[in-house]
């Protein structure tokens, strides 16, 4: 079933394949061809389940995390079919962590699913102060355009109280919708494109390394003069691709035109890459464990628990409550923080305590007839009480260890079906007797005895089938090795005498 949902397309030859190398076993490809269908129908049914509860996931979140963000977008069709169109999640945590502490610059980009339903994730990822990736926002929408982008980055900026975009600094890629939603919506906000995406179609055009080396010192040039000096060369080689980049918008991708004070020098959008790479694996699966993967990943990077309490070592999931053990919440919030998750075991779990449990002993006693006498009457033994029938010696099983006590049959039982002879085609006498098939078939009625044998000389002689032209050979092949071996003293089944045969 996994491998169907990462790859739905799986040609019937390639599914036999997989089955034969998996499992050891051959398969037809109408086998193959069925349970393919029948998988595509159960994760079809789970799919619907899964958009089913985007409602009741979303509730959830906004439940736990107060001022937390969830927008979910349907689109109802003309027979009142309600369809996903788009899911936004951004946490409150998340955001005024953002506001609080990280640097004013934000990274834009979007990946793609890769499970049976389509869509693209557009995320929004920040940088904290020690560089390292910053989630703040994502999104799953249908397919990545300037309406889907607009959609997304209106419902951020308000999140962040962006307003226009003053004092924001946003990296992207070359995605044509983007590009002009940030220009129609963040009016103050810089916008920088990321150089590894422009020299990767730059180099498409204009072959050969002195170009690429050209680019990356023009980009690299923190002055307007060096970027100046470093065009004038690529114009000297070729006026295309000195035209090319203009067409780019420099001040888009050239560290001589960042603005100041931003806290960052950044010419990649590295960080958003870095995040899609991160949820690869939660791309494949459906949409609410896509979801929960992606928080999950969040609550580690950013900290936090998910109802963790680390002071009063408890959890929502009461795990840690019953075993006084971490649970695997509580182990992520301590893992985010660098602490060792022993340290919050409970004592029962510790050596001090195993050694506490043996460090008394048992005094030895002396022989029976050491034992001092006491002036107690002596008791008798029990009177004995006998159930009927024999005494069970064996303590009694339930059903479910007479079931696992049995001997394995590795072969069906003919029991119970019904045998038919080979020749007339009727039910055999055995076949009823004890099968409970129902009551025995009467005896046949009496036969004729069979005709007397004829003699040898009357009997006909059986054909034989034609011999072919391969056949004839062989066979006359055999009939000289047999005749060479009764004539060749020595010649014995060893390799080499049938070497010379041959």
């Amino acid at each position: 079933m996994s491998e169907i949902i990462v790859k739905p397309k799986m040609s019937v030859r390639k599914m036999k394949a997989k089955v034969s190398t998996t499992f050891n076993i051959n398969v037809s490809e109408g086998q193959c061809r069925n349970a393919k269908k029948f998988a595509l129908q159960e994760i079809e049914g789970s799919l619907i389940e899964h958009y089913g509860r985007l409602w009741s996931y979303g509730h959830e979140i906004l439940r736990t995390n107060p001022g937390s963000t969830m927008r979910m977008d349907v689109d109802i069709m003309p027979d009142s079919t309600t369809l996903f169109s788009k899911y936004y999640v951004c946490f409150k945590a998340i955001s005024d962590g953002w506001k609080e502490g990280c640097r004013p610059v934000i990274g834009l980009d979007g990946c793609f699913l890769k499970g049976i339903v389509r869509g693209d994730v557009l995320a929004a990822v920040g940088r904290d102060a020690n560089n390292h990736i910053y989630p703040i926002a994502w999104a799953v929408v249908g397919v990545e355009n300037k309406t889907t982008w607009k959609w997304f980055i209106d419902l951020r900026m308000d999140d962040i109280d962006g307003g226009l975009g003053a004092s924001i600094t946003l990296l992207s890629d070359g995605h044509k919708g983007l590009l002009e939603v940030v220009k129609e919506r963040c009016l103050e906000a810089e916008h920088r494109q990321c150089a590894r995406h422009i020299v990767a179609n730059f180099a498409k055009r204009f072959t050969g390394q002195h170009f690429r080396k050209l680019f990356w010192r023009a980009v690299r040039a923190s002055t307007e003069q060096k970027f100046k000096h470093v065009m004038e060369k690529i114009k000297s080689l070729d006026t295309q691709a000195y035209d090319y980049l203009i067409d780019r918008d420099p001040t888009t991708w050239s560290k001589a035109f960042f603005k100041e004070g931003r806290d960052c020098d950044a010419i990649e959008n590295g960080a958003s890459e870095s995040f899609n790479f991160a949820i690869r694996h939660g791309r494949r699966k459906p949409i609410i464990t896509m979801l929960e993967e992606i928080r999950i990943f969040i609550v580690c990077v950013c900290g936090g628990g998910g109802g963790v309490d680390l002071i009063a070592k408890t959890c929502a999931c009461r795990i840690w409550q019953l075993t006084r053990i971490p649970c695997l919440h509580g182990v992520a919030a301590i893992s985010s923080l660098n602490q060792d998750a022993e340290t919050y075991v409970s004592q029962s779990y510790s050596k001090e305590a195993y050694l506490k449990c043996y460090n008394y002993r048992i005094n030895p006693l002396n022989g029976s007839d050491m034992c001092p006498e006491v002036p107690y009457r002596k008791p008798l033994p029990p009177k004995r009480r006998r159930l009927p029938g024999r005494p069970s010696v064996k303590r009694k099983r339930d059903a479910v260890e007479r079931e696992l006590s049995r001997p394995v049959r590795n072969s069906v039982t003919r029991r119970g079906s019904l045998i038919k002879c080979s020749i007339c085609k009727e039910p055999t006498p055995s076949s009823s007797r004890g099968s409970g098939a129902g009551p025995s078939q009467p005896p046949a009625a009496a036969q004729p005895p069979p005709p007397p044998p004829l003699p040898p000389a009357a009997r006909p002689v059986p054909r034989r089938a034609p011999i072919g032209r391969t056949g004839r050979r062989k066979y006359s092949e055999r009939i000289v090795k047999m005749e060479l071996r009764r004539n060749i003293p020595g010649v014995g089944s060893s390799a080499e005498n049938h070497a010379v045969l041959n």
